[in-house]
């Protein structure tokens, strides 16, 4: 349909204009009688006639009626070479319809492929979900066993502060005891029953207590059979959770694919809804030059009429000629007669001649005042009917240009108000920078105070190595006074027994001692681990922004290619209109020779009408050029509205262009913001993968919590053994100790009562000899200094380890816990969040700016147009001015050809 509006415009001839549109009607009129004959077999009326603008879907039907009509109107057109670019034209639309067909049966194949992935990724969603509850619920099982072992550590705990105060009254009683028996010389038949009793009670207690190993060994291997299935239970659910997030992420990606193909179909969809709008305005512009074309021919006719008529008359004014002449011959032959008469009336005729020509002066002048008032009068009329219509469209435009100000003015204010909530939370980021800059000075201070709190250590081990010193030289003195007791040996062999079972004690509270040891070297390595994960963050972190600046400096440098695109888009709308200009020009020109053309014309009406307007009477001719310059005038009026619709048809059709070309600006920009969009969730993706991995590795260190929980839980139920143990041998031993202060006490009062004869028995045996006395006491002074030793070095570790357990409390109660990383991790969401509005505002930013760029174009775009249509106005009315003086003048000069 642009074809034939672009054929009216640039076609030369009128035989061409008749020629295409007897053509066109006669290939719509069979057209319709087949369509008549034809009946139900076909629809009642043609698709695209029928067709709803909201009925974007095309049929096969319409389709198979779509390509009957274009073959036909095809082979209507084969046998013209003039319209080529018609067929060219109307194939190109044709193929663009069906181009369109078949991507919309794509699209509706595409989506029902989408639908049937997502609800098959819905099912596996909801099993996955279900799969999840259910870890949670064992979750919370093994949660509640970690509190209940955390109680049963706090009870063995406080147990074992009991037994150690048992166990200090019990050493207290001990070196009372031994104190008793220096006293004392030898020892008696009961005490030495006692002795044996308390080695079978012993064995008894050894017995018992192997017993109770094997059962903490069995609960250990329960407790860690508990721990393996706990792993294997977190393991499936890290597998789990690793399945759902593989779904989801499965589900965005159809979810994304769903949207791109709804929004492809909903283009497409628009597309072919403004061409078949556009088809529609065609079929309509086609049918106002169908009504167009019929006056033109009306008019043409009536036209050859008329020249028809005047032919007629130009036989008529000839015969009449021919009759004149005859008369002028008989008259000749009249004149030689005459001759003499004539010099009479020669004055009188001159006299006459006189009057003619100075009342011909006055009706001349008095047509010209006429003629003269007439045309004043039109042209105020017309001016006025200008000015009243100018003054409309100048309020008008005046009204248009004032909302458009108003639009403008709050866009701006939006744009400003955007500008400071974009100041604000630039503040925010800062004040956010700043606090992070304090966070990070702290920890270095803790850093530094941690590095003080090992040099301490350091200090207090040089220290502790001086007190080893020390201890040793005490060990010399020791051994000096073991020298001097050799001599007391038998006194203390009941001493050297009470010593073995310290000693025994002392090995198992050693190796208590050197397992919490151990558990704090491993606190210690966890806590240097945690202090190195900070460490990685922050390098993250660090990491992280620098990788944001440079896609800061990479989105401005793209903003600048953006930009330079805008700037050639501006450059080639500016030749596209240079070269619409050119074409303006070329319908001028086309326009002024057809009015030449017409010029032409009326120039040889003229030509006839004052031939014969010779042979009428003057009043007659006067009359008759008047009416036909009342013709020209309407036929002119014609020429200028049909002028004025195609210049408003054309102003609508740049109106459409340039809606276009914005409409175009406005999608490259909302593409932009989807684009960074886009980049913001990638990038929300990515800290969530890292905040998910971060919680990973939570888990770990928690689960190494839970078993180093478990381990100090069976210890401390070892314990707990132990100190039940103990107190059984405590009240054995506290109730043979009173046994023998009564039979020491009964013994004493009866040694010291001089009237008892039996206080000295003669003892069998014999003395041993000096060599093995000697071999005996220093076997004994070795174990002895060696024993002495050991407990002397495993007291000083035992009291260093205690001083390192409560400094190292202290450190890692100062130390941040698991909240500041929370907290950090926090900030690193705002503060990615935050750039991410700062984004969009800057691309919404450069969004307005372009739309009020485009308003401003536009306007001046319309000052122009306005100007341009003023000087056309201008430039007809002195044609029409000049036309008017033109045929003012022709009259004239017939007027006075015809006196």
């Amino acid at each position: 349909m642009w074809s034939l509006s672009f054929f009216f415009f640039f076609s030369h001839t009128q035989e061409d204009f008749v020629t295409f549109f007897s053509l066109f009607l006669s290939s719509r009129s069979e057209r319709k009688n087949k369509k008549k004959k034809k009946g139900n077999t076909v629809g009642r009326a043609s698709p695209m006639a029928s067709q709803k603008p909201e009925d974007v879907t095309v049929s096969d039907g319409m389709l198979a009626n779509l390509e009957r009509e274009f073959n036909e109107a095809m082979q209507a057109l084969e046998g013209h070479v003039k319209f080529g670019c018609f067929r060219e034209e109307y194939e190109k639309l044709h193929r663009a319809l069906l181009n369109s067909h078949e991507s919309e049966k794509r699209l509706v194949r595409r989506c029902q492929q989408l639908t049937q992935e997502l609800m098959s990724n819905a099912a596996k969603m909801q099993a996955a979900v279900k799969l999840a509850q259910d870890d949670h619920t064992t979750i919370e099982a093994l949660k509640k066993e970690t509190e209940k072992a955390w109680r049963m550590v706090d009870v063995a705990n406080e147990k074992d502060a009991r037994a150690k105060e048992t166990i200090k009254k019990l050493r207290e009683e001990v070196f009372s005891l031994q104190e008793i028996v220096e006293n004392g010389t030898e020892l008696t038949p009961t005490q030495t029953a006692t002795l044996e009793e308390l080695k079978l009670e012993k064995k008894r207690m050894q017995s018992e207590y192997d017993e109770l190993v094997k059962q903490m060994e069995t609960l250990t291997r329960e407790t860690f059979e508990l721990g393996h299935k706990m792993k294997e239970a977190e393991e499936e659910m890290m597998k789990h959770q690793e399945e759902l997030r593989r779904v989801t992420d499965r589900e965005k990606t159809v979810r994304q694919e769903y949207e791109k193909e709804l929004k492809a179909r909903d283009r497409s969809n628009l597309q072919l809804r403004e061409q078949l709008l556009l088809v529609q305005q065609r079929e309509k512009e086609l049918k106002s030059h169908e009504q167009l074309h019929s006056k033109l021919s009306s008019a043409v006719n009536l036209l050859r009429l008329q020249l028809q008529e005047d032919q007629n008359r130009r036989q008529a004014l000839a015969q009449k000629i021919e009759s004149a002449e005859r008369q002028l011959y008989h008259t000749q032959q009249s004149y030689d007669d005459a001759v003499d008469t004539r010099e009479a009336l020669n004055e009188r005729h001159r006299e006459v001649r006189k009057e003619i020509t100075e009342a011909e002066k006055k009706a001349v002048d008095i047509t010209a005042e006429k003629q003269r008032t007439h045309r004043v009068r039109d042209n105020d009329y017309k001016e006025l009917c200008r000015l009243v219509q100018q003054n409309e469209d100048i309020r008008r435009d005046q009204t248009n240009l004032e909302r458009q100000r108003l639009n403008v003015e709050k866009r701006i204010e939006m744009a400003r108000r955007e500008k400071e909530d974009l100041c604000r939370a630039f503040e925010m980021m800062q004040r956010e920078k700043d606090s992070l800059k304090k966070v990070s000075e702290k920890e270095r201070e803790k850093m530094q105070i941690i590095e003080k709190l090992i040099a301490n250590e350091v200090e207090s081990q040089a220290e502790i190595e001086d007190a080893i010193a020390r201890e040793r030289e005490i060990g010399t003195r020791l051994r000096q006074t073991v020298a001097r007791l050799e001599s007391e040996r038998e006194k203390y062999v009941h001493e050297v027994s009470q010593v073995s079972l310290h000693h025994t004690q002392a090995q198992e509270e050693l190796k208590i001692a050197s397992i919490t040891c151990e558990e704090t070297q491993k606190a210690i390595d966890d806590s240097e681990q945690k202090l190195k994960k900070q460490q990685s963050r922050y390098e993250q972190v660090r990491s992280e922004r620098n990788l944001y600046s440079k896609k800061l400096i990479e989105s401005q440098d793209e903003v600048v290619e953006l930009k330079q695109k805008f700037r050639m888009m501006d450059h080639q709308i500016l030749q596209l209109k240079e070269e619409l200009a050119m074409k303006e020009k070329k319908f001028q020109e086309e326009s002024s020779a057809q009015k030449t053309s017409k010029d032409k014309l009326t120039k040889v009406r003229k030509v006839v009408n004052e031939r014969t307007a010779a042979l009428d009477e003057a009043n007659q001719r006067c009359e008759n050029v008047g009416q036909k310059i009342k013709q020209l005038v309407k036929v002119i009026s014609r020429c200028d509205k049909e002028l004025s619709e195609h210049q408003q048809r054309f102003l609508a059709v740049s109106g459409e262009r340039d809606l276009l070309g914005t409409q175009l600006i406005r999608r490259n920009d909302e593409l932009a913001l989807l684009y960074d969009k886009v980049r913001m969730q990638q990038e929300l993706l990515t800290h969530g993968e890292a905040a998910c991995r971060a919680r990973v590795e939570d888990m770990r260190l928690l689960r190494l919590k839970i078993e180093d929980l478990k381990r100090k839980a069976s210890i401390a139920q070892k314990r707990a053994f132990h100190t039940e143990c103990l107190k059984d041998e405590i009240n054995q031993l506290q109730y043979e100790l009173q046994a023998q202060r009564a039979k020491v006490q009964a013994l004493t009062e009866e040694a010291e009562n001089p009237k008892n004869t039996l206080r000295w028995e003669n003892i069998s045996g014999r003395d041993p000899t000096p060599e093995e006395i000697e071999k005996k006491i220093a076997l004994l002074q070795r174990r002895l200094i060696t024993k002495s030793e050991e407990c002397v070095e495993k007291d000083m570790e035992v009291q260093e380890k205690q001083r390192l357990v409560t400094e190292l409390q202290n450190i890692f109660a100062r130390q941040p816990g698991h909240e500041v990383a929370r907290q950090l991790n926090v900030m690193h969401k705002e503060l990615g969040h935050k750039n991410a509005v700062m984004k969009q505002k800057a691309s919404e930013l450069n969004m307005t700016s372009t739309h009020i760029s485009e308003l401003k174009y536009e306007a001046e775009r319309l000052r122009r147009e306005l100007h341009e249509t003023k000087r056309k106005y201008y430039e007809m009315q002195m044609s029409n001015d000049k036309i008017a003086e033109y045929l003012s003048h022709t009259k004239n000069t017939s007027t006075f050809s015809g006196f």
